[in-house]
């Protein structure tokens, strides 16, 4: 470990759980000390959390926290917890000279800088073009979408809240799941689809509309486990043919709009799918629906032929991009 102050302090804030990590500068590449994950209910708040996680006297250079919700100067209310984090409590609490708080997905866009080749899943090889904007679409627990601008030589990440843009539907099948969402929540966002909970929807909607037979199988785990992780395990095992219907329409939807925002932000440096659902599907994703949905865009088709795409496999991608902030930002 290097001295006191080059030492920084990252962390990638969920909804559910907090993770925290130690980082420090060794030749010239940022390095994970430590790190420890907390489940947030158990916690008053993200200082309580910290108090812990550090060691007695520990001195910090800076510290960068990636936020799962908007940021809005140095303050962030958290969407499903009753904290509000604001920077300025957090650095006299623990005396730090430097702090920042940014959105999570931005946080993610900034730790694609520090992936390997090995992290990656390609999908559409593409043609990459190293001064165009990128862009990053993220469906875990909700719906993330960051643009990523080329801007002054520099690839600069943007916090948007478009996951809870207007769901689109392309075809008559998804004009009827806009109509059962939108009896169910009157407006239908693309979070509603394209999401953990969004997988439930879908799979919710084939069952109840008779699409395909559901099994007792799928009965009895429904009951007990996590729905989303039930439709995706029997879906990869073709034990459900609603499981698989489910999971193969969430991926086409999923593609076309990864290449709506594509078009919005002229994404011609290339596309990246985080969260935590794309690397548990990349086989359904390697099929062809995503892409084929991703593609077909009319007259603009082929300008979204030469976009690169890939899914981002590292699962700790906010927080390094996190630790990467704080060394090269603050």
């Amino acid at each position: 470990m290097g001295s006191d102050y080059q030492n920084y302090l990252a962390g990638d804030i969920g909804g559910t759980k907090t993770l925290l990590a130690i980082f420090s500068m060794q030749n010239k590449k940022l390095v994970e000390e430590r790190s420890e994950k907390f489940v947030n209910e158990d916690f008053e708040s993200l200082e309580a959390i910290i108090e812990q996680f550090l060691v007695k006297d520990e001195k910090i250079a800076s510290a960068c926290f990636g936020i799962a919700g908007p940021v809005l100067e140095g303050k962030a209310s958290m969407t499903n917890l009753p904290w509000v984090i604001e920077s300025e409590k957090i650095k006299k609490r623990f005396n730090l000279k430097k702090i920042a708080l940014i959105n999570d997905l931005v946080a993610n866009a900034y730790g694609i800088r520090a992936l390997e080749k090995k992290d990656f899943v390609v999908l559409n090889r593409g043609k990459v073009c190293l001064e165009g904007n990128q862009g990053l679409v993220s469906a875990g627990t909700g719906l993330g979408l960051c643009p990523i601008y080329y801007y002054n030589k520099e690839l600069v990440p943007v916090s948007s809240e478009g996951g809870h843009a207007d769901f689109a539907p392309r075809t008559d099948d998804e004009l009827d799941l806009f109509r059962y969402l939108q009896n169910k929540y009157g407006r239908v966002s693309y979070e509603r689809v394209l999401s953990g909970h969004g997988l439930v929807n879908i799979y919710n909607f084939l069952r109840d509309n008779k699409y395909e037979e559901i099994t007792e199988r799928e009965v009895e785990r429904m009951q007990v486990e996590i729905p989303s992780k039930v439709i995706v395990d029997l879906g990869l095992l073709k034990e459900s043919k609603l499981c698989e219907r489910t999971i193969e329409w969430f991926c086409s939807i999923y593609g076309a709009h990864a290449g709506n925002f594509a078009l919005m932000t002229t994404a011609l440096g290339g596309i990246f799918i985080g969260g935590g659902i794309a690397p548990k599907l990349v086989d359904i994703f390697k099929k062809g629906g995503f892409m084929e949905a991703f593609f077909d865009k009319g007259r603009l088709t082929k300008l979204l032929y030469s976009i690169p795409v890939q899914i981002i496999l590292e699962e700790n991608t906010a927080l390094k991009g996190a630790a990467y902030y704080s060394h090269n930002k603050l």
